[in-house]
């Protein structure tokens, strides 16, 4: 449910029972934390909720003061009457005996176990536990619904609300108001600490690894920080160091070659190593220079717009003569042979054009128009753009056009490479296309999934081609793919034979790749090489020999042990380029791209309720599917029966919460209020043939000898069927929409 207030907007679910601790792990988990109620309106709310859902208790974000920090802070004396406040948000609760400003009443209750004012502390009376968190209770104590002191161990349901500092971190927002801030903590000479995921739990997350760059967080709200050697989202800079003890960048587990202790947790230094860095500031504007950060990356154009949105910047747009210049030098002082500005020719229809010069290159950055004719650009004192290039011709010449039909429509500087000093010059898109760093193999997936792509599957003879030229192209020795054996528990039965020849799949789109002595299926030739480290045809397992580490990876090697391109089996913690690719993508149909979790081996014999079946689709940048057309529908159905699927769960919702209750646009329900939510976009009524269909796809009959939807098990447990499943033939009825509650 959705609530909009003067500072904030919620959106609220209820949780199962669970402890105070618990409950903030379980909102934080959803970047929430548990409710605060600070002023009436919103309190009305969560009481209506209560009365709504019959809920006995609930826990908030209450709390008080009595830990490491507040003993010594007068203003909170008593702590009952002065020691509350919302841990969520870190402001302090008004006196307890008081009615809050703006309130008409006082939300604590006037009677409880002692049958006394709240907050009372009756449990520490009792076995020495103190009340310390607050909870609203439903008229336990005959009172109505009020707030009470509670000990926090108890069990009872959440309420999750957004919390902004776990949506996003604002310097610019008070942290505390009363309460203890960052100072008071340093005073007490306590440390901030940040521990890296390498205890109990943390073992078999693939997600962590390396857990140097993976594995680090914030264990006050166990929020997941940014790969350690990337400039975090909006971040201009990379808060780590790029020098320590061993003089390589931080983290660098330098201790560990000491004494064998593990550096774990993370401090922040004032010039204890010797640190260096070539961002810069002009005319209040901020730069950083990709290959600050991360060594040798390169980037076509796209990428590198793609790279600098990560934190909220644009490349460069060279408007002045000034700024231009400021740049030339950096590139002197760097030996930077080329950099991409935010320039672009627009193609016709795509960019306005509307300047005196009737130019169609723009700054993207900007919007503002470049000057692409023979003049000097007004202003300036000289002509930025080049005298020369591959064919000897003034700039721009899109001349690869004419060697490969790529077009030059980007404005990159290039760095004396035609003799020419630093001047600008058109460039096609894909041009610096390989990235300057080698990673192992998940390392390498875990990069491409930043950019919700995975490492390149090579299902056709025509993709092995492609990525063959492209490593001629870029002189690339060795390239990591998706290509992966199954050797791992729950493998077990899916490949007939052996597992070295047979037992190998696509983990970005769980295709299965034909057995390794035989011809693909499409295919003119054998793309696995005919000799490795052992002379012998891969795969091999070759190291497995030597180290008995698993070869269980699938790399490109070009001229290392054959002149050719040819497919070989690698130990997974190799360091090689990777080349990424949208994905998942075990189907495609019109521009979207699917897979189903009952392809993927470690997922195929889960099941999920419909709540986490979209939290793992998130996990892939994907949502549920929403069914819109027939054909899309018919699609689903296929696969359906392909692989006798006995259910599948789609985005499909019954707007039932609150919100809809108003909405006069949906009565009956049944009928008018489903919709899918992964697009917001609405179901057409229930009991109609949807148009552009043939057929109605809700099934005729159910639990109840009904046609769907029918909300059968409400009838049974009060439990509404809110959610929108296809259902294979269940009830006789063949494959059909069906409205499910959200169970596994």
């Amino acid at each position: 449910m959705e609530f909009g207030g003067r500072d904030k907007a919620w959106s609220i679910f209820v949780t199962s029972s669970t402890t105070k601790m618990c409950k903030s792990n379980f909102c934080r988990e959803y970047c929430m934390d548990a409710v605060s109620l600070e002023t009436e309106e919103e309190n009305k709310i969560i009481y209506d909720l209560i009365r709504e859902k019959d809920v006995p208790y609930i826990w908030t974000s209450g709390r008080i003061c009595d830990f490491e920090g507040c003993e010594g802070r007068k203003d909170l004396i008593p702590l009952n009457l002065y020691g509350w406040f919302w841990s969520a948000n870190r402001k302090k609760i008004t006196k307890t005996n008081q009615v809050p400003r703006g309130w008409k009443y006082n939300p604590w209750s006037k009677t409880g176990h002692k049958k006394v004012a709240q907050p009372d502390n009756a449990e520490f009376d009792i076995n020495g536990t103190a009340e310390a968190c607050l909870a609203i209770l439903n008229n336990v104590y005959r009172d109505g619904i009020n707030w009470h002191d509670v000990a926090c161990y108890h069990q009872k349901t959440t309420v999750c609300e957004d919390n902004e500092e776990l949506l996003r971190y604002d310097p610019n927002i008070s942290r505390l108001e009363g309460m203890p801030t960052f100072s008071v903590i340093m005073n007490h000479n306590t440390r901030t600490r940040l521990m890296i995921g390498d205890f109990d739990g943390c073992e078999n997350r693939t997600d962590l690894i390396p857990k140097n760059i993976f594995g680090w967080f914030w264990s006050g709200n166990r929020a997941k920080i940014h790969p350690t050697n990337r400039n975090p989202p909006g971040w201009s800079y990379n808060p780590w160091s790029r020098t320590g003890h061993l003089k390589k960048p931080q983290p660098d587990n330098a201790e560990y070659d000491v004494n064998m202790v593990v550096e774990a947790c993370m401090a922040i230094l004032n010039d204890a190593y010797e640190d260096d860095t070539i961002d810069f500031t002009f005319n209040g504007h901020n730069y950083f220079y990709s290959g600050t950060e991360d060594g040798n990356d390169q980037f076509t154009f796209d990428k590198a717009r793609q790279y600098c949105q990560q934190f909220c910047t644009e490349p460069i747009s060279l408007e002045t003569e000034e700024e231009f210049d400021l740049i030339v030098n950096f590139m002197k002082r760097g030996k930077i042979p080329y950099l991409w500005t935010s320039g672009r020719n627009c193609p016709s229809g795509h960019c306005p054009v509307n300047d005196q010069r009737n130019s169609t290159w723009r700054w993207l950055g900007s919007g503002q128009p470049i000057d692409a004719s023979q003049n000097i650009p007004d202003g300036w004192t000289k002509r930025p753009w080049s005298y020369t290039g591959h064919f000897k011709w003034t700039q721009p010449d899109n001349a690869e056009f004419r060697l490969n039909g790529s077009t030059e429509d980007c404005l990159a500087l290039l760095y004396n490479v035609y003799k020419d000093g630093i001047t600008w010059h058109d460039v096609a898109n894909d041009h610096n296309e390989t990235n300057g760093e080698t990673y192992s193999w998940l390392y390498g997936r875990n990069l491409c999934r930043e950019y919700c792509m995975d490492a390149v599957s090579i299902n056709t003879q025509q993709e092995n081609e492609f990525v063959k030229r492209f490593m001629n192209k870029k002189e690339i020795k060795a390239l990591w793919t998706s290509g992966r054996s199954c050797d791992f528990p729950g493998c077990n039965g899916t490949f007939k034979g052996d597992i070295l020849i047979n037992g190998w799949f696509w983990s970005a789109d769980l295709n299965a790749i034909e057995p390794a002595n035989k011809i693909n299926k499409g295919w003119t030739y054998n793309p696995w090489s005919q000799t490795g480290h052992n002379k012998k045809p891969q795969p091999d397992n070759a190291e497995f020999e030597v180290n008995e580490t698993k070869e269980a990876c699938l790399a490109l090697f070009r001229d290392v042990y054959e002149p050719a391109v040819g497919w070989h089996d690698v130990a997974c913690y190799q360091e090689y380029h990777v080349l990424c690719e949208d994905s998942p993508k075990q189907f495609n149909y019109r521009g979207h791209n699917y897979f189903f979790t009952g392809h993927v081996p470690e997922l195929a014999n889960k099941r999920y309720d419909w709540l986490d079946a979209r939290n793992l689709c998130r996990e892939y940048c994907m949502d549920a599917t929403s069914i819109e057309t027939q054909e899309e529908n018919n699609l689903i159905y296929r696969l359906i029966q392909q692989h006798d699927i006995p259910y599948i769960w789609t985005s499909g919702r019954l707007c039932d919460f609150a919100g809809c209750e108003n909405r006069t646009d949906l009565i009956p329900k049944n009928i008018f209020g489903w919709f899918w939510s992964a697009n917001r976009e609405k179901i057409q009524a229930t009991n109609q043939i949807p148009n552009g269909w043939g057929y109605n796809p809700w099934s005729k009959t159910g639990h109840k000898k009904k046609p769907q939807p029918d909300n059968a098990e409400f009838d049974i447990n009060q439990t509404a069927e809110a959610c929108l499943s296809v259902l294979n033939n269940v009830y006789g009825d063949g494959i059909a929409w069906h409205d499910k509650i959200t169970m596994k």
